[in-house]
């Protein structure tokens, strides 16, 4: 007996029985429904592997079992088919696009079902085995990176709590604020890290379009913020003398970018500079005009990637893991990409192994004040005229 289960849906009895004998007869697993409530009751309590479906049934259809299935989330893996004489009720394309996996259209011969049955099941082992490869590397990321990521800052936290409720010396009022500096600073490592999980599953599985009326921000802002962040990021590494602005937006200039996004993606750049390269190593910091594009760049001296590496940056992933043990889930190039995806820019990596990397993320559109003003004038309120 395969270990396959396939269910028939079919309200011709004789059909019905014929498929589910010469499937039988073939070692498969097999049951039958004449309804839609048998057909629903049973796809939600056995999870078959295939459902092979007449259009027309009592109390409703097969296009009603496949999205009831579908709203339930109880398809998992199943291979859902449609079967139907009335090909002018149903063409063909009209099934496919409620989600069904593939289409027999009556009257059909066995071996055609067969073939039919085949194909569905190789592709859900198919898709199976891609599933399961997918996961175990998920799995295998996920339990490197986690537990350390999660755990080392709550750790800190607790631990030096605990001190500071333990200890019986008079501590000095220094002291106190350094170990309440140590406190917050493993607090918002471990808050950056959930809110990055969070944001990169909703950038992932809710991908927005590329606004076409970003606001005009201009160099002094862009300049304060990536003061702010690179002070902050480096602060937060207790780098402070490691961090180098080569050169900052000229004056008079503006670009279209949303300025929160903008200092996230600066965030997770200098970030993943720092996490890399050791104290001392300075990390170079600019942002300049390149056309009319806005350029930020920041540069490191640490471990570097492979071109294999660099074509790899991906959601989940941190290379040499277990030999560079730096907090993060690999998430943040990830991030800043897909951050940047939504201003229409992009982001570029050039790194060589030992050698340090250069991350340069550009945004598309920057322009003169004197545009600025000429927009702002353009959309200012009209004032009407009165007659003297």
């Amino acid at each position: 007996m395969r270990e396959e289960s396939i269910l028939i849906v079919e309200d011709d009895p004789d059909l019905r029985s014929s498929l589910v004998q010469a499937l039988e007869d073939r070692g498969y697993r097999t049951a039958a429904a004449s309804s839609l409530s048998e057909a629903l009751q049973f796809a939600s309590q056995r999870q078959p592997s295939l459902i092979v479906s007449d259009v027309h049934l009592k109390e409703g259809d097969g296009r009603d079992l496949l999205q009831l299935l579908s709203r339930e989330n109880c398809l998992g893996g199943c291979q859902f088919v449609f079967m139907t004489g009335d090909i002018d009720g149903l063409p063909q394309r009209s099934g496919m696009n409620l989600g069904a996996d593939d289409y027999l259209a009556k009257p059909f011969a066995i071996e055609e079902f067969f073939d039919c049955v085949e194909a569905r099941l190789h592709k859900r082992g198919t898709k199976r085995e891609s599933d399961d490869r997918l996961l175990a590397m998920m799995r295998d990321s996920v339990s490197l990176t986690v537990p350390h990521e999660f755990l080392t800052p709550l750790n800190g936290v607790i631990g030096l709590s605990e001190f500071l409720m333990q200890s019986d010396e008079d501590l000095s009022l220094e002291s106190v604020r350094e170990l309440a500096g140590d406190i917050n600073q493993c607090g918002t490592e471990l808050l950056r890290t959930l809110r990055n999980y969070l944001a990169i599953l909703d950038v992932i599985h809710h991908p927005s379009s590329v606004s076409q009326e970003l606001p005009l921000t201009t160099s002094e802002d862009i300049n304060q913020s990536l003061m702010k962040v690179g002070q902050a990021v480096a602060g937060s590494k207790r780098r402070s003398e490691d961090i180098s602005w080569k050169q900052l937006m000229p004056p008079a200039k503006c670009a279209r970018l949303n300025l929160e996004r903008f200092e996230a993606v600066a965030h997770e750049l200098l970030d993943n500079a720092f996490k890399f390269s050791r104290p001392g190593a300075k990390v170079r910091l600019s942002a300049g005009l390149s056309g009319e594009r806005l350029l930020l760049t920041v540069e490191d001296r640490g471990c570097g990637m492979s071109a294999e590496q660099v074509r790899s940056v991906g959601a989940f992933r941190q290379f040499d893991r277990r030999r560079y043990m730096q907090q993060g889930l690999g998430l943040g190039l990830t991030l800043a990409q897909k951050l940047l995806h939504q201003d229409g820019g992009d982001l570029r990596l050039e790194s060589q192994v030992g050698q340090g990397t250069l991350a340069i993320a550009h945004w598309p559109q920057s322009v003169s004040v004197h545009e600025q003003e000429s927009q702002a004038w353009m959309e200012a309120p009209a004032h009407g005229h009165g007659k003297d």
